[in-house]
């Protein structure tokens, strides 16, 4: 896809009940809008010009700018509910109950699409109440039709490459906004700018660079305030701390040890006292287990398992004689129902048999009728070739007479076709000719366009516009030089200063080193005074002194006492004083100390700000890249920078290209007006070619429709000589196949009569031959059936020859066979196992009395009864008695157990007091207990104190380096901000903008020269301070407010322009203009039309003015005009050239 396919294309805009438009359709593919690069929107004040622009929004997205951009606030009541100010629903049309806009355009991505928008009242009544809008987005390729806001926006987005704000700067052209910018405050204008261009980011930037550095800032000072707030222990109070630590270690050593002596003491009687009761407690549980083994409950269960256990064979062989008689019953029931099944066979044999004598009879009978047909059975079987041959030739007679009612009727067309045969060669000869004088007129433009050499002329339009654009180029980077040159050495300053600061904080730490040195030997000093008088006035001191007279000798100096010693009150005195100097001299050594650290950590910071600033200065390039810069610019303007004053050869360069400029754009002009002509002699010459095109192909039409008329009579009659031949044919087959006496006789004269009586006698013939071939496999099948089911019931006769006495009542057995195969093997099966059955109970009952009769008191009856156990009652049984057994064994091992115990226990006491006792014991471990506890509790709290003031020192120095990292952080995001952040984002903006206004008045200056060969514009750098440069006044600068409403307008208008060149890449071909062409007239007005019709040759976009100056109506041919309807309150809308 290349560039010129990346633009949105609006094809057809339909408009119904949308503000003052009651119903309009705007197809922009159509002429002349297709053709025109500049077309005029016109109308009265109130007609709906501006409606055509919200029409599309609304289409697009949902909105329009003057509901967009309106500052009111509030709702307004729509039938009793409230409705926003912004509700764009407001646009449909007073007293009608619907309204819609429909937009077909291609994306700038190639795909076809209908947008369409829609509002209505309830039962699109004008009185119901307003309901939600309809909006919908279809891709025509795909039929694929979206619904959603969110997925529409989505896929305008992709297809459109803008956002709403972003199409109304590129297509609704802001020279209304810039003509507000050029008049007010560096505030306004930075807000306007924003507001325009939709660069709101630096704004943002700048105010989030300071919000940063704040929050650095806050950093810094919670982790400053987090080190301050910690309190350490001084090194006295952690020695003391410790060396009580280690006492309180040693006493609770020596408790521990006299409580474990003690508790072996309470332990040892503890478990004698209970191994005592263990031991008692095992006799009684043993004398219980021998009571119950002795029992009668248990001697009468032993027996009852052992007889049980005796006669499990004899009671086998009384349950097997029982289930024998059992069995014999079971079989005899089997052969009572299999009797029932045995009589229900024989019936259905009975009817088999019947059956089988009637199918011989109907075979006979169908035998006969057969022979009494056979004659016949020739014709009979060709009785479908002789019905088809009789349809044949009433259907050929049919086919000849439709078929010649054809033949007539083409004959009388084909006179008509011959006549337009004729006007339709005529028609294209004169289209020859005119085509033939358009051409040759066209071929004489396109020689003169040769001689023009308008491709040249352009090329040196474009190289001379680019040179002027160079030239412009060239003089904003020279003064990019001037500002890096300025920057450079401004730099240079602030390093040389900040050197200058490092030496003199460096002198200052050198400076504090003897002084320091001073004041911590002075401390030191004012220590050892203080530790000596502390001595003197502790406990022992005092106590020796109270001791000490005149003429003692003292026992810690070994000297003589030689006055009286000084009361202790003054001794106090003189401690307390050492005190307070040494600790004046420790606050002395600590803020020449701290001082020195702040002094260092300054330096620090101080020194790596400009390492780092000193590396950034030497490798940036800013200043070299500059003036590179500048020297590229020079050279395609072809000027030595060496050469001299660099600003004046520039302005030469740049007047010399305009003055060819003018006069290659007058020629280019003439040219243009050459070309346009002989495009519209192509466009006719084109219709024209098209028209003899269609005038061919219907003179070509014409004689192929003469040739297949001719063609068509031709084959209707070979296809009636051809029918009248096949029914000549098919009456002579005929004729043979139904014999010449039955032709002459019957055929002859009804051939379709006799042809469905011959049917129908086939049609019997064939069923009755095909009766007789299922009757022989039919009567077959039931002899055999009746041969293998009597010989089934002779077998089941032997067996049981009681049951073939009874008489029978023939009668139909479904399944009669299958009956019939299984009865023998079932009777046969069931008076074997009765028999077998039979003979298992005579024996099993021999053995039974056998064996009663051979042992000694156990009775039939005792078995019987012996049987009402069951094998799992005497396991269940004999697993209790097991249990007893197993119980008595083991409280006999458990009281053997508690007797070694006992004995083993008491072979090793320890050394007893005669009134020790597990209570006693137990209190006295108690109270060496608590007072384990007190010095456990006073050890923690000092282990405590000491490991959280390590902790605190450890925390200490990470908050120390943590703040100085945030320090370094807060200093760096302090210089960001101090270039580039504020609380409004105001700073940021303004640099930002600057730049981004220079490049707008750069391209805006390319418009401006084909608006006015009076105006350059200028902006003073990093302001925002636009200024014209006047050729008509020696191309001196003056403020933009010095200018007039007309020209005022065309500075707005090239700024605007500028603007929409923005994001070109992903534009729309149609731009729209809706203010200022009023303060405009004569020459400038030609000039402005004629700049926004280049914009169609060089960039293929249509422009759309909305303006109803009458002047505009003269110069621009193609019009969309509206009017009201004198009859109604809305306006028509039509598209057509100016009268």
């Amino acid at each position: 896809m290349n560039e010129t396919d990346k633009i949105m294309r609006l094809r057809k805009l339909t408009i119904h009940n949308i503000a003052s438009i009651e119903d309009a359709e705007i197809d922009f593919e159509a002429r002349p809008l297709s053709d025109a690069p500049v077309f005029l929107i016109t109308g009265d004040t109130g007609s709906g010009k501006s409606t055509i622009l919200d029409a599309i929004c609304l289409a697009l997205y949902a909105t329009t700018p003057r509901f967009d951009n309106t500052q009111m606030e509030g709702d307004m009541d729509e039938a009793g509910k409230p409705i926003t100010l912004r509700d764009p629903r407001q646009l449909m049309r007073r007293n009608t109950g619907e309204a819609s806009v429909t937009l077909t355009f291609t994306g700038s991505n190639g795909v076809a699409y209908e947008a369409a928008w829609s509002v209505a009242r309830a039962r699109k009544r004008p009185s119901g109440a307003l309901q939600g809008k309809q909006w919908s987005l279809q891709n025509l390729s795909s039929g694929d039709i979206l619904t959603k806001d969110k997925d529409i926006k989505a896929e305008i987005l992709l297809a459109v490459g803008l956002d709403f704000k972003q199409f109304c700067r590129t297509v609704m052209l802001a020279q209304g906004e810039f003509t507000r910018f050029l008049n007010s405050k560096n505030e306004e204008k930075a807000s306007i700018l924003e507001k325009i261009t939709g660069m709101d980011i630096y704004r943002r930037l700048g105010e989030k660079i300071y919000q940063l550095t704040m929050m650095r800032k806050s950093a810094l000072d919670e982790a400053l305030r987090k080190v301050e707030a910690i309190n350490l222990l001084d090194d006295g109070t952690v020695v003391e701390k410790k060396a009580l630590l280690a006492s309180l270690d040693t006493e609770i050593a020596s408790l521990k040890g006299k409580r474990g002596e003690m508790e072996c003491r309470r332990d040892w009687l503890s478990t004698k006292s209970t191994l005592d009761k263990s031991l008692a407690d095992a006799e009684k549980a043993y004398k219980a287990a021998i009571e119950v083994k002795e029992g009668e409950d248990y001697r009468r269960d032993s027996m009852l398992i052992d007889t049980w256990t005796r006669t499990v064979e004899p009671r086998g062989w009384m349950k097997a004689a029982a289930e024998a008689a059992l069995e014999v019953m079971e079989r005899k029931r089997s052969l009572d129902l299999l009797a029932t099944e045995f009589v229900e066979i024989r019936c259905g044999h009975a009817y088999a048999m019947i059956n089988r004598d009637a199918l011989e009879d109907d075979l006979r009978k169908t035998d006969a009728v057969i022979a009494a047909h056979q004659p016949k059975a020739a014709v009979y079987a060709n009785s479908q070739a002789i019905t088809g041959l009789v349809a044949a030739i009433i259907g050929y007679g049919d086919k000849i007479r439709a078929t010649t009612a054809d033949a007539e009727k083409e004959k009388a067309t084909l006179a008509a076709m011959l006549l337009g045969l004729e006007k339709a060669a005529c028609e294209y000869e004169k289209g020859c000719t005119s085509l033939e004088a358009r051409r040759r007129e066209v071929e004489g433009l396109d020689r003169s366009l040769l001689a023009m050499d308008m491709a040249n002329v352009r090329r040196r339009i474009t190289e001379l516009r680019d040179r002027i654009a160079a030239c412009a180029t060239a003089r904003d980077r020279e003064e990019v030089v001037a500002r890096e040159k300025s920057r450079f050495e401004a730099q240079e300053k602030r390093l040389a200063a900040m050197s200058e600061e490092i030496d003199a904080l460096q002198k200052s730490i050198d400076d504090m080193e003897e002084p320091l040195a001073s004041a911590k030997s002075q401390m030191e000093r004012r220590e050892r005074d203080y530790e000596r008088q502390r001595e003197s006035v502790g406990r022992w001191a005092k106590d020796i002194r109270s001791r000490l007279d005149v003429g003692d000798i003292c026992p810690v100096c070994r000297q003589h006492v030689i006055a009286a010693i000084p009361g202790e009150a003054e001794i106090d005195d003189v401690c307390r004083v050492a005190r307070e100097e040494w600790e004046k001299a420790v606050a002395d050594y600590r803020a020449l100390n701290d001082r020195k650290a702040v002094d260092a950590a300054k330096l620090q910071a101080l020194t790596d700000t400009y390492g780092k600033e000193r590396r950034e200065h030497e490798q940036g390039d800013a200043y070299a890249r500059a003036l590179a810069d500048a020297e590229a610019a020079c050279r395609k303007c072809g000027i030595d920078r060496a050469a001299g004053d660099v600003g004046a050869a520039i302005s030469a360069a740049e007047k010399d290209a305009a003055e060819e400029l003018g006069r290659l754009e007058l020629k280019s002009a003439e040219g243009e007006e050459m070309e346009k002509r002989l495009r519209a002699l192509r466009s006719a010459m084109e219709k024209e070619g098209k028209t003899l095109e269609h005038l061919a192909d219907e003179k070509a039409v014409a004689e192929k429709k003469v040739a297949d008329s001719n063609s068509a009579i031709a084959t209707f009659a070979a296809l009636v000589e051809g029918w009248k031949s096949d029914i000549v044919k098919s009456t002579a087959d005929l004729r043979t196949r139904v014999g010449e006496s039955e032709w002459q006789a019957r055929w002859e004269d009804d051939p379709v009569g006799c042809a469905a009586r011959l049917s129908g006698e086939a049609m019997a013939f064939d069923a009755l031959v095909e009766h007789r071939r299922n009757l022989a496999p039919q009567l077959e099948k039931a002899a055999t059936l009746c041969n293998d089911v009597g010989g089934v019931i002779a077998a089941v006769s032997g067996l049981m020859s009681s049951w073939s006495g009874a008489g029978v009542t023939p009668r139909e057995c479904r399944g009669l066979r299958e009956k019939a195969s299984g009865i023998f093997a079932e009777v046969k099966t069931a008076v074997d196992m009765r028999r077998n059955a039979e003979s298992r109970v005579m024996e099993n009952r021999r053995r039974v009395d056998a064996f009663v009769a051979s042992a000694t008191g156990i009775s039939t009856d005792d078995l019987t009864r012996l049987q009402e156990y069951s094998a799992a009652y005497i396991s269940e049984l004999s697993v209790s008695l097991k249990r007893i057994a197993d119980d008595v064994l083991m409280k006999k091992t458990l009281l053997d157990e508690a007797i070694r115990k006992v004995a083993d226990h008491e072979k090793i006491p320890p050394a007893l007091d005669p009134s020790d006792t597990p209570e006693t014991l137990d209190a006295s471990i108690k109270e060496i207990d608590a007072a384990i506890d007190e010095k456990g509790r006073l050890s923690g709290e000092i282990s405590l104190l000491l490991r959280q003031d390590a902790e605190r020192r450890v925390e200490q120095g990470r908050l120390l380096e943590d703040a100085a990292r945030k320090k370094d952080e807060f200093n760096r995001w302090e210089r960001l901000r101090s270039l580039l952040g504020d609380a409004a984002g105001k700073r940021f903006r303004e640099i930002a903008q600057s730049y981004v206004l220079a490049s707008l008045i750069h391209s805006a200056n390319s418009y401006m020269r084909n608006l006015s060969d009076r105006y350059q514009l200028k902006v003073v750098p990093g302001t925002f301070v636009i200024t014209i440069e006047d050729a008509y006044q020696g191309y001196t600068s003056r403020s933009t407010t010095t200018i007039s409403g007309g020209e005022s307008f065309l500075v707005s208008l090239s700024l605007a322009l500028a603007l929409s060149d923005i994001g070109s890449r992903l534009a729309v071909d149609t731009l729209f203009i809706d203010e200022g062409f009023g303060t405009l007239s004569g020459e400038p007005l030609r000039k402005a039309v004629d700049t926004l019709r280049s914009l169609h040759a060089v960039s293929g976009r249509h422009v759309g003015i909305i303006s109803h100056v009458e002047e505009l109506r003269e110069r621009i041919p193609v019009q969309i005009r509206l009017h009201r309807d004198v009859n109604a309150s809305s306006s028509i809308v039509t598209v057509n050239p100016a009268p």
